[in-house]
């Protein structure tokens, strides 16, 4: 097995709809603005056989800010997340194993609220995750399906009792110079008392070095701001993000 170290592109790919992938994304609603800067790094390569194998460094940073007066934004809550994923590619076959860290914080933006959560204290999670997926052919007009699911096991070191959880999703794209794309996810976990939390998102991206999109976004159920976890979110929101440029897959329209 050959090492590459810091090869050009990572082999994972982003799901779609899911609000804490490392993809940077900034979401317009009408209570606010959801903002994030993500990205992961790949570390390492090799080669087993027919699969390839990488190490990475995921992080990521979540930020949810207030409007105020006179085109000022107050930030509320910033999160921040990072990880190192191991990921396996064979043939049109995703694997995933990553340990992950996410601490949620307020801003000091948090005085402009009138009611604030009733739990104000530590949140802090670091859990193992497994996930998979799989990128079926292409079918009608170049268009790829990528189902995907991951389980994960919580720990809790400062807040909580340990925990599970679980997401399924589906991305669906066109990735031409020009062309639709849509996502969705759909996560639960124990700690909520598996309680849905749905997300989707649908639009148009332009396909360079990094995927441009453009699109609807729609989410509904738990908040996903680590200091309101517990609480109900819904949302429509226009959402502008950024995906990493993706290694091709056998059969697949990259």
């Amino acid at each position: 097995m050959g090492i590459t170290w810091l090869p050009a592109l990572a082999l994972h790919t982003p799901h779609i709809a899911s609000t804490r992938e490392t993809t940077s994304r900034v979401v317009l609603r009408a209570a606010g603005i959801e903002a994030a800067m993500a990205d992961g790094l790949a570390l390492a390569g090799g080669s087993l056989g027919e699969a390839e194998v990488s190490l990475s460094l995921a992080t990521g940073v979540y930020m949810g800010f207030l409007p105020g007066a006179e085109w000022t934004f107050h930030l509320v809550t910033f999160d921040g997340q990072f990880g190192l994923p191991i990921d396996v590619r064979w043939r049109n076959l995703e694997g995933r194993l990553s340990l992950v860290h996410l601490s949620g914080h307020f801003a000091d933006g948090i005085d402009e609220l009138d009611v604030m959560p009733e739990d104000g204290g530590a949140y802090s999670r670091e859990w193992i995750a497994l996930s998979g997926g799989v990128h079926l052919l292409p079918f009608a007009a170049g268009g790829e399906l990528y189902p995907y699911a991951e389980v994960r096991y919580v720990h809790h070191i400062v807040d909580a009792e340990p925990s599970v959880g679980g997401a399924v999703g589906v991305n669906l794209d066109w990735r031409r110079p020009l062309g639709p794309y849509l996502g969705a996810h759909l996560s639960g976990a124990a700690e909520g008392a598996w309680r849905p939390t749905v997300a989707a998102e649908a639009g148009l991206q332009i396909a360079g070095a990094r995927d441009l999109r453009v699109g609807l976004a729609v989410y509904s159920g738990d908040n996903d701001a680590g200091k309101f976890s517990g609480s109900d979110e819904q949302y429509i929101g226009l959402s502008v993000s950024f995906a990493p440029l993706l290694p091709a897959v056998p059969g697949g329209v990259r």
